[in-house]
């Protein structure tokens, strides 16, 4: 892997947190320049301060939309710290629940909505 497909977040975004949606939309749509092309991407949160789920959705979560979990444990690798990486890890499951079955999901949610 070139060191080009690297994506340092806090000079991408130009700052040291990652909570805004846009941000992560802007980091997304540059991973999958990478992934369209089948290569391979480093993603690394160093002097990130905070990160949170809004921007992680839609960095990462969104990218299960149209690219199979095999595909990316093989092209994408998330430089994170571990108490973050455990709400990436949240992300992914949800994301990978939702579009692999986005009826039964969106059915699931309304359920809970009406158990309140």
């Amino acid at each position: 892997m070139n060191k080009e497909n690297q994506i340092l977040i806090k000079n991408f975004i130009l700052s040291d947190i990652a909570v805004v949606a846009e941000d992560g939309k802007k980091i997304n749509t540059e991973i999958r320049r990478y992934l369209d092309a089948n290569e391979s991407v480093i993603i690394d949160f160093d002097g990130i301060e905070l990160v949170n789920t809004a921007f992680l959705n839609t960095a990462i979560g969104e990218l299960y939309k149209d690219y199979t979990s095999d595909f990316l444990n093989e092209h994408l690798t998330i430089l994170l710290n571990e108490s973050d990486f455990k709400s990436l890890k949240l992300v992914i499951e949800r994301a990978k629940d939702f579009y692999n079955d986005t009826d039964s999901f969106n059915d699931s949610v309304r359920k809970s909505f009406k158990d309140e």
